[in-house]
């Protein structure tokens, strides 16, 4: 395993592939959307972990977690709780909630880095093991890169799905064709990021989505332009 300062994962590789100043700390992401997320997966591992009947474990889930938030939030996240348990109920198999990971590696430079791609849970039950990345959004579709390293690594124990919360769904995630091209596609986008880490390049995601836009003197403008 790589050290964990040559690790990158899929969204990482994103914001380098569209321009390498884009990369850094997140400064944009709206905190309570990410407090849902914690607090909801806090109450996921609560429930799951917890061997009363299925009314109290609920209950004290939502009530650890969920209780400081307003009414409106509160509501939020005890649907998308349900939505969890009604398309994840428990089934007594091994849950293991410290974000495993999938990775591949390759030797740039004479150090080794790691394309990586994470999961929420995963659970172990007679051999096999099914391996959950736990979405909130409407469109939860992994990145290509996640696929091809999921299709390179899979063993035949394995599945891996979308738990897809807007759809109320748990959704396969699909093996490509030609993982280990892609793997190799993304593999040379950060080499040539490690070896030219200046490069800049504007355009629309400064405006829409590059958080650290000033480092490269391109601020965002009122009127996209």
């Amino acid at each position: 395993m790589a050290d964990v300062d040559n690790t990158f994962t899929s969204s990482k590789l994103i914001n380098i592939s569209q321009c390498h100043s884009s990369y850094g700390k997140n400064n944009q992401l709206a905190k309570p959307k990410l407090d849902r997320w914690k607090d909801l997966n806090n109450a996921i591992i609560d429930w799951m972990n917890n061997d009363a009947i299925e009314e109290t474990s609920v209950r004290i889930a939502e009530q650890n977690n969920f209780q400081f938030y307003d009414k409106i939030q509160k509501s939020i996240l005890s649907d998308l709780f349900a939505r969890f348990r009604s398309i994840y109920p428990k089934k007594g198999a091994e849950f293991n909630h410290d974000f495993p990971i999938k990775e591949v590696t390759r030797v740039i430079n004479g150090e080794e880095y790691a394309l990586t791609t994470y999961f929420t849970y995963e659970f172990s039950q007679e051999g096999l093991s099914e391996y959950i990345k736990l979405k909130t959004a409407f469109d939860p579709k992994p990145e290509l890169i996640d696929k091809a390293i999921i299709t390179k690594l899979k063993e035949e124990n394995e599945e891996f799905y979308i738990a897809s919360l807007e759809r109320e769904d748990l959704e396969e995630i699909e093996i490509i064709e030609n993982a280990d091209e892609v793997i190799d596609q993304h593999f040379n986008i950060l080499e040539n990021f490690l070896n030219n880490k200046q490069k800049r390049n504007p355009g629309d995601w400064c405006n829409i989505g590059c958080d650290m836009a000033s480092r490269c003197g391109q601020f965002p403008l009122v009127n996209i332009d």
